[in-house]
């Protein structure tokens, strides 16, 4: 593997000094190591050391972003949750793992066996009951759960790692389903970071998905109805963090900016130190969880120009 070494500039202007990044891949690998791993709960381990034999393992949910689920599954206080694309289970046992004992999942996917390979391990950790498996193809899970009232606006959480070409499809289900203040999650949606890359620089083979996935992030980006987020976890190719945060921040973040945030950055990026602000795709996150909790009262260390305190007000 190349490893390239960039310099990184901060989303205003240029850092004084140059910061090196080898790549995303080295950056991954360090939060693995220092936060992921030793926290990741012992029957995880023990299904991704299963699905890391099988010749599909790179479908598995990211250990990284499986840490994120469960966080925000906390935060939501998640009781009943959607799963679209089970693969082996490691996302699903650990959302299992993290709702209340009388918590629900539905969960979908056209692919018995893989589920099998999990399921044992999700007996052995005790929440198998939390589980409605269904084997089937997306769209009938999520169109019977439609055709009873009581389900609209009763999901508190959704996971989907299923088909690329039909996320928009699943994502105007999946908000009649979920409840004001519910949480969606779509893996992928760096599709290994190629939406980055020129197409020329793409295998064929991942061309088509990564059209789709470009194509989705624009309609999440332009949804009135919902607040995004898109975070870079695993699943990355040998690209520099300069090029992935660049198509974040210009995809994602900067088109929903409120106008005080950039005018705040743009007077900010004349500062000797403009890189100490908040970059504003911690911003856009930071403003996501505050709702997510529904903050009145919160704690700011550490204000610089204070672009952080407008996310507190305005939340």
């Amino acid at each position: 593997m190349e490893n390239e070494t960039k310099e990184v500039l901060s989303p205003n202007k240029a850092r004084d000094e140059t910061i090196e990044v080898k790549n995303f891949v080295t950056m991954v690998q360090y939060i693995l190591e220092s936060s992921v791993y030793p926290n990741e709960p012992e029957p995880l381990k023990e299904l991704r050391a299963v699905t890391a034999s099988h010749p599909r393992a790179l479908m598995g949910t990211a250990p990284d972003a499986g840490q994120m689920m469960s966080m925000l599954l906390q935060l939501v206080n998640a009781k009943k949750t959607i799963e679209i694309g089970v693969f082996t289970g490691y996302s699903l046992l650990r959302t299992a793992l993290t709702i209340p004992d009388d918590g629900k999942i539905i969960a979908g996917d056209l692919n018995l066996d893989t589920y099998e390979i999990g399921l044992p391990i999700i007996k052995k950790a005790g929440v198998e009951h939390k589980i409605n498996f269904i084997q089937s193809e997306a769209f009938p899970v999520l169109n019977k759960l439609l055709e009873t009232s009581n389900n609209e606006g009763s999901f508190d959480f959704a996971y989907v790692d299923a088909d690329k070409i039909n996320y928009h499809n699943y994502h105007e289900r999946l908000l009649k389903l979920l409840k004001v203040g519910g949480l969606v999650v779509y893996d992928n949606t760096l599709w290994g970071g190629s939406v980055a890359m020129p197409e020329d620089h793409v295998a064929e083979k991942w061309r088509t998905n990564r059209h789709w996935i470009i194509e989705f992030n624009k309609l999440l980006a332009s949804d009135s109805r919902i607040q995004i987020c898109l975070a870079p976890l695993a699943k990355s190719p040998n690209l520099d963090f300069t090029t992935m945060m660049q198509y974040i921040l210009e995809s994602s973040v900067l088109p929903n900016e409120p106008e005080l945030l950039e005018e705040l950055r743009a007077v900010t990026a004349s500062h000797p130190r403009a890189y100490m602000g908040t970059a504003p795709d911690a911003g856009q996150m930071v403003s996501m969880i505050l709702q997510l909790v529904d903050a009145k009262r919160t704690i700011e260390i550490g204000v610089f120009t204070g672009k952080d305190i407008y996310n507190l007000f305005n939340c």
